[in-house]
């Protein structure tokens, strides 16, 4: 079993990590891969990383975001956003555009600018807490592991870390959200903020 005490610092060091728990050789730079173990490193790690962050965290949500119509009346988001809400439309977010479901008019044309969207994005891994990168990478790690060695004990271990990891990020997260007596536990936080949310 891996050895994760350190939080890697870098999409490489991830993989790296993921690759000597599969008792793979390690590699010196993402660029130019050649090895199917090495891809589906990077696959799985990219695939948790997305998941993860997909949830919507203190880290890569933003409140009351403002989106303007561009010259066709269209709303535009960028292409890492995971999904977006808002207490007062109704909308849904197909491909990189806001679709307008209010009062069943089901077009992509707005006539109305958006202020106060919640936003989830999906940020890069080295721009993650140190926690939530310590998470990942085991989470990824697990799987990878499970489908290069298919080690049942293994797995059990991993899956002992990777709740570790997960309880450990959690504290982090209500920490920085500040949490207290006062708005009670992490879950209670996001829904007092998301509050009226709805998502499509």
């Amino acid at each position: 079993m891996t050895n994760l005490v350190q939080t890697p610092t870098t999409e490489l060091e991830a993989v790296n990590t993921m690759l000597s728990g599969a008792d793979e050789a390690e590699v010196s730079t993402l660029t130019n891969v050649t090895t199917v173990e090495v891809e589906l490193a990077v696959k799985y790690l990219g695939q948790v990383n997305r998941a993860f962050q997909s949830k919507g965290w203190n880290f890569n949500t933003d409140y009351n975001v403002t989106y303007t119509r561009n010259a066709s009346n269209n709303i535009v988001v960028g292409s890492n956003v995971l999904s977006i809400t808002s207490p007062t439309q109704l909308m849904a977010l197909r491909g990189t555009k806001l679709y307008d479901r209010n009062a069943n008019k089901n077009t992509f044309v707005w006539d109305r600018n958006i202020t106060d969207a919640t936003v989830v994005t999906l940020i890069d891994f080295e721009e993650l807490p140190s926690t939530a990168r310590e998470y990942v990478t085991i989470k990824a790690a697990r799987i990878f592991q499970a489908k290069m060695i298919g080690e049942a004990q293994v797995d059990v271990a991993n899956r002992e870390d990777e709740m570790n990891a997960w309880a450990t990020f959690l504290n982090d997260e209500a920490r920085r959200s500040k949490a207290n007596m006062g708005t009670g536990t992490y879950d209670m936080i996001r829904m007092l903020h998301r509050g009226n949310n709805r998502r499509y």
